[in-house]
């Protein structure tokens, strides 16, 4: 069994589906399983109403710390509305630039 995703770094950025937000605030994970010499993995966690057009909607209200190495990361975010995505980007130097990873399930609060 292969867990998680991998992404190549290019000048694209990648997105996760929206998916319902449960709560006001939550507590978001990444494990970064394998990343490339000198790769960066830049994950934000975008939100949106679920009237608001897509693509290119969804506003930022957190950005985990720049990834460059094994382990996990978590970050805690406030103000979500109706849906909640998380947008990814890799970027580095050098020749292989790829990121595995796998995202944890959601840790919401109560409004």
């Amino acid at each position: 069994m292969i867990i998680g995703d991998t992404l190549l770094a290019n000048a694209n950025k990648y997105y996760g589906p929206w998916l319902p937000g449960e709560g006001n605030a939550a507590t978001f994970a990444i494990e970064t399983i394998a990343i490339g010499a000198s790769t960066t993995f830049a994950v934000d966690v975008q939100t949106k109403n679920r009237d608001e057009p897509d693509p290119g909607s969804g506003t930022t209200i957190g950005s985990f710390e720049a990834i460059t190495g094994t382990g996990t990361s978590d970050l805690h975010a406030t103000g979500v509305k109706q849906l909640v995505r998380l947008q990814y980007a890799v970027s580095g130097a050098g020749s292989f630039r790829f990121v595995h990873f796998r995202v944890a399930s959601v840790a919401w609060e109560a409004n």
